[in-house]
């Protein structure tokens, strides 16, 4: 496997990037790969594909990029390239066409261009003059990743009901106690960590559970192995606990 690290297409807060080789070091072997809380898709960008691939978020914004990478263009020369300067980004993003190729390119500004990583909800919140075309880099690469994956947009206990099988590994992602409302993400309320706790029960298979650390979780879940692991803040916030909880063993 190829060592160089893959950016997520989207921007998103709280997205792994920043741990893929941590996690990439404790996935057991599976044949069955399901993220319940896709978000970023970091983890799925940056490992092997498997048998069976699953991606599943109530964030349809999610799941609907997603689906327009898959169907948009592998050409570069279908895309504008010249979006360098935020009078250009702003411009387009008010008066862009309605092909697959500019909302391709409209919704990477949407995620990656705002203050703060705070999504772009219209041509004020543009803070930053990244160029959209970034994406297209990589295009090849992340359409064959996505490639004959499953996309969803269910309750994530839907999705282990149905696809609980033994050789499944289960990448969860939940949103983090305190998850800033302004993000307008699908799931960010007061999530339910005993309900998550009752479905994962339910698990046959592996499951590897990304959370903040705090007493509370890790009492919740104590029942399981849990990690301690340095993450480094954004915002040169230095650096932040969080954890690794999972069913299996290390390898």
């Amino acid at each position: 496997m190829n060592n160089k690290k893959i950016r997520s297409p989207f921007c998103r807060i709280g997205n792994k990037y920043p741990i893929i080789n941590q996690l990439l070091e404790v996935i057991p072997n599976h044949n069955t790969y399901i993220e319940l809380f896709t978000g970023s898709g970091a983890l799925f960008f940056n490992k092997p594909k498997v048998k069976l691939n699953i991606l599943n978020d109530l964030d349809k914004q999610v799941i609907n990029n997603l689906e327009l990478l898959k169907k948009s263009s592998s050409n570069i020369n279908d895309y504008r390239q010249d979006l360098t300067t935020l009078i250009k980004i702003k411009e387009f993003y008010n008066n862009h066409s309605n092909s697959n190729e500019d909302l391709l390119l409209y919704e990477k500004i949407k995620s990656c261009n705002g203050y703060l990583c705070k999504p772009v909800l219209n041509e004020k919140h543009i803070y930053n003059n990244r160029n959209p075309f970034t994406i297209v880099k990589k295009i090849d690469i992340y359409k064959d990743k996505l490639k004959e994956t499953k996309l969803f947009t269910k309750d994530y206990e839907d999705i282990i009901n149905e696809y609980n099988y033994d050789d499944a590994f289960f990448f969860i992602d939940p949103p983090y106690e305190n998850t800033d409302k302004n993000f307008g993400y699908a799931e960010s309320k007061i999530f339910d960590y005993e309900r998550l706790l009752r479905n994962i029960k339910k698990i046959k298979g592996f499951f590897l559970l990304t959370i903040n650390n705090s007493s509370y979780i890790k009492k919740l879940f104590e029942d399981y192995n849990i990690l301690e692991i340095m993450v480094r803040s954004g915002f040169n916030k230095g650096y932040r606990k969080e954890l690794f909880i999972y069913n299996y063993d290390l390898h």
